[in-house]
Order: C-alpha cells, then structure tokens, then sequence
C-alpha cells in the first residue's frame, strides 16, 4: 500500500513525509507541524531522524538548554523523501550552521 500512495503522489508531483514520523518543523516560516505538542524554537541547526522518540527528545532537551533549530524533520520510513534530500535540502539553508542525522539503518551498495 506504501508503494501505491507514493505513485499516486508522484504522478501528483506531491512529496510526503514518512510514513510513521512525528512530524516537521521551519524556523523560518514558523511551521510546526508534530504529532503531539512539542517546545521548539528556531536557532542555527538543522536535524533529521529516523526514529520520532528519539528526535523529539533531542528537539525538547535541546529546547530546555536554549537551543534551537531552524529545520527539525522526523522522517520515519522515508518512502518518499530519503534522509540525504533533507541533508542536501538542509545544506541550502545560510542560517543552518550544522547538520544532525539520527540514522537507525543504512544500506551499502557495492558492485
């Protein structure tokens, strides 16, 4: 079934975060979009993680230290938006001053 959304959504020119993720955020637009209430503030990081527990508590311990991000993705699955387009996506960003990645697990291609 995960399959056929992504079809549908690309032959939509629609992208999509996750399935199973916590959520979004952009300092720059003020965009948060969780799963449930979450304290964050905007600041010079940037962090994508695959598993939603662990990026929100980054996100909410960060947040009680005074520290903020400017882009915050829990990614989940990932069927459509790998991690390495927000990295790159991230990268564009002049207020983004460092890159965080919580990757729970990576494929190795050799030939």
């Amino acid at each position: 079934m995960q399959d056929e959304v992504v079809g549908i959504a690309r032959k939509g020119r629609i992208r999509f975060v996750g399935p199973n993720c916590m959520g979004y955020w952009s300092g720059s637009s003020n965009l948060r979009a969780f799963m449930f209430p979450m304290p964050i503030m905007d600041g010079p990081l940037a962090f994508v993680s695959q598993g939603g527990n662990v990026g929100g508590a980054v996100v909410m311990s960060a947040y009680e230290r005074g520290i903020g991000f400017r882009r915050y993705v829990s990614c989940g699955c990932a069927a459509d938006i790998q991690i390495e387009d927000y990295i790159e996506c991230f990268g564009e960003d002049p207020q983004v001053k460092a890159i965080l990645a919580y990757i729970e697990g990576c494929l190795l291609y050799t030939s």
